[in-house]
């Protein structure tokens, strides 16, 4: 079977798909997939992109997505890594040329523009995929095994608690965008979603919850790239504090809260239990974002029957030789981002559907994002499924 042709659309040096694309697509033992071309906002971009990468010169640069699809025999599959307010506009034009589209997560802006992007997938009969790499992360992995084995009973219920780094007094310049609500890009839609999706992998979805989405810092300052304060006083109107308290369709009772802004000092940065009839696994790690980029993941299960408290490594998913072969080969850039991504690809190549989610997929988490603000703004129980 030939190659998948990539198509990947926003690489510069510092960007997210430099860090947790490329090293997949460029790895030498890849043969599922070729990265055939560059697409960003100007043909000398994408050159630039293909020179810094040091990507084969056969790579083709184009400067508009309109340009890419005029070509479009010439890749298989098109990945989206742009900033989230600018994925409809992008990722609309290649569902209407028919093609295979991967996008990172969100995958637009509001639900609306979701569940259009959805529909016309489905219209065209196009595979699809969103960036939720958290679900194959060895995490939540491990988790899921330590439940299933039964060894500490059911599920009674769970909290979890995580600092999102963004979200604070101060707000790095290129993250300035997720201060306006408008945008799409913000600690509801991108931090607690990728972490609250890890949490859903594991324990399943909640049937009803209340929710509360506060901006404590109606403004921010602004870091500029020399770490010095560039701009005061600019205005939030995205939520800093997200909490939500409800009930699984396990029974299982569930809270979960984010907090914008760093963490306590030379301390975790999320910390989830998991209570059971039996035991309970707590997982810290000095990142908030599971699956997304894992530092200093530890999981620990206290089995109450013996009295015993055993630590877990977190592993792969058992008995899939090809995830545990990426874990040792991909190259790590900085916190891992590069793993669960690759993960996402290999399973996306093999059909594999269960193991990834796909745009209908992405809606589902987009209806929750929205009750989550309507719980709190109506005073109302929220409910997405």
């Amino acid at each position: 079977m030939p190659p998948i042709r990539v198509a990947l659309i926003g690489l510069s040096p510092s960007s997210w798909a430099s860090a947790a694309h490329i090293p997949y697509l460029t790895q030498p033992s890849n043969t599922t997939y070729n990265l055939v071309a560059i697409c960003n906002s100007s043909i000398s971009s994408a050159q630039a992109a293909i020179k810094h990468h040091n990507l084969p010169s056969s790579t083709k640069a184009y400067g508009s997505v309109h340009d890419l699809v005029a070509d479009d025999s010439s890749f298989d599959l098109a990945v989206c890594t742009v900033r989230v307010d600018s994925h409809y506009d992008v990722i609309k034009p290649l569902l209407e040329a028919g093609k295979d589209v991967f996008s990172e997560w969100p995958l637009a802006k509001n639900l609306a523009q979701a569940e259009e992007l959805r529909d016309l997938a489905k219209e065209k009969g196009v595979r699809t995929m969103v960036g939720l790499q958290g679900r194959r992360g060895p995490p939540v992995q491990t988790i899921k095994r330590i439940l299933e084995s039964g060894r500490i009973g059911r599920v009674l219920s769970s909290t979890l608690v995580a600092d999102a780094f963004n979200g604070g007094a101060v707000e790095i310049e290129k993250a300035r965008f997720m201060l306006d609500r408008e945008n799409g890009g913000g600690i509801l839609t991108i931090h607690f979603a990728h972490l609250i999706d890890v949490f859903i992998t594991a324990l399943g979805e909640f049937s009803s919850f209340n929710a509360i989405t506060a901006t404590q810092r109606p403004t921010a300052s602004i870091l500029g790239p020399d770490k010095t304060i560039i701009e005061t006083d600019v205005k939030r109107d995205s939520p800093d504090q997200v909490m939500l308290q409800g009930t699984l369709t396990s029974g299982a009772i569930a809270s979960a809260h984010m907090r914008g802004g760093m963490p306590f000092k030379d301390s975790h940065a999320l910390l989830w239990r998991i209570y059971c009839e039996s035991g309970e696994i707590r997982l810290t790690t000095t990142m908030p974002f599971l699956g997304l980029a894992d530092r200093e993941v530890k999981i620990e299960v206290h089995d109450a029957k013996i009295d015993t408290v055993e630590t877990i490594e977190s592993k792969p998913a058992e008995g899939d030789e090809a995830f545990e072969n990426l874990e040792k080969e991909v190259p790590v850039y900085g916190k891992h981002e590069a793993q669960n991504v690759a993960r996402l690809y290999e399973v996306f190549a093999k059909g594999e559907e269960e193991k990834y989610a796909d745009f209908e997929g992405a809606v589902v988490r987009h209806k929750m994002i929205k009750e989550t603000y309507k719980s709190y703004e109506e005073g109302r129980v929220g409910k997405y499924i």
